[in-house]
């Protein structure tokens, strides 16, 4: 690109999300051009995890799509990274930080957050728990100290839907 004098503006300073460990997590930033310019170029991303959707742009202003794949990362990992984006106004950097959470269940009684949560939903819709008890999802609860119970878990769950083991 033909370097021009003009500046780059972004709509944050920093791109920060809460994904769901194993999801993806689709957002966007702003770019903004000098006013009177009009700017164009290309943007990357320092981390293969974090896809830019949107490769090139061009203009005064351009929304900028990105999808952040969150596969294998563990529950409570930080990913830092950041956004280069080449232009014809120079070069620039837009950090990111993802942080990984667990991803909440929903139940007729309100999110289960832990394993305390889903014992009263156990003893007010058993058929509801029994289909949660047997989700991908229901892994996810055993963090902080419900971890201790997770192994009893994994041998109990082998037989999908049977009610005795939950």
């Amino acid at each position: 690109y033909k370097k021009e004098n003009g500046t780059v503006e972004f709509s944050c300073s920093c791109v920060e999300a809460e994904v769901a460990s194993g999801r993806d997590y689709e957002g966007t930033f702003t770019l903004y051009a000098q006013e009177g310019m009009v700017t164009e170029g290309k943007i990357y991303s320092s981390d293969s995890r974090m896809e830019c959707l949107t490769g090139t742009f061009g203009g005064i202003q351009d929304e900028i799509g990105y999808c952040f794949h969150a596969g294998c990362i563990g529950v409570g990992q930080v990913i830092k990274g950041q956004f280069i984006i080449v232009s014809n106004q120079g070069e620039y950097t837009l950090p990111f930080v993802v942080h990984v959470v667990s991803e909440v269940m929903t139940s007729s009684l309100g999110e289960i957050r832990n394993l305390f949560h889903f014992v009263n939903l156990a003893k007010a819709n058993w058929d509801e728990a029994l289909k949660i008890f047997y989700s991908d999802e229901f892994k996810n609860l055993f963090t902080d100290n419900d971890r201790r119970y997770y192994a009893a878990y994994c041998g109990l769950s082998g037989v999908n839907g049977n009610s005795h083991n939950m």
